[in-house]
């Protein structure tokens, strides 16, 4: 059904059939209409093509920007921030097939089931610590000062990413301390 549907559209009202001879001048000119017809469907065919390939592109397949690619994670974590002047866990993980160069970023704190930030310290932080694709890093922070009338199991954290630029240098290379060998 498809492919008669197509047909008729493309032959179009103008459609003949091959011409026989003699040929009038009616006959040539629905020809040439017919010729137009088909040149105009595929025009629009083409059209229609190139906007559907676009939307595909941007909605699927354009990669992401870097900094929707950075998964953050902020929480009060007493077994991996064990000192407890620090603990305030801050990690992020880099999702990207990119090396990280410097990430600004801000930490939120709320009361659970609230929309209202209560932290105002720690806004405008930056990191140019390297965390190459696929790995992550995370940092033990102090409980802001503006919150110590809270009980920080009342409180969510959540860091939120401002920037993320590249780092487009050179590995450092990885310094091991080792024994000198005699």
């Amino acid at each position: 059904m498809l492919r008669n549907t197509f047909w008729k559209i493309w032959h179009g009202p103008f459609h003949l059939g091959p011409l026989q001879r003699p040929v009038s001048v009616g006959d040539a000119l629905l020809k040439l209409f017919e010729v137009v017809w088909k040149g105009f469907v595929a025009v629009i065919i083409a059209v229609i093509g190139a906007v559907l390939s676009i939307a595909v592109y941007l909605n699927f397949l354009q990669p992401k920007p870097l900094d929707k690619q950075i998964q953050t994670l902020a929480r009060v974590d007493r077994k991996l921030c064990s000192d407890p002047k620090f603990p305030l866990l801050v990690r992020f993980t880099n999702n990207s097939t990119k090396t990280i160069g410097l990430i600004d970023f801000q930490v939120e704190a709320r009361r659970w089931g609230t929309t209202t930030d209560l932290n105002n310290d720690y806004v405008g932080l930056k990191s140019d610590t390297i965390i190459p694709a696929h790995e992550q890093l995370a940092w033990c922070y102090a409980l802001p000062e503006n919150l110590t009338g809270y009980n920080p199991r009342d409180l969510g954290f959540t860091a939120k990413i401002n920037y993320v630029n590249e780092y487009d240098g050179e590995m450092p290379p990885v310094v091991r301390d080792s024994a000198p060998s005699q």
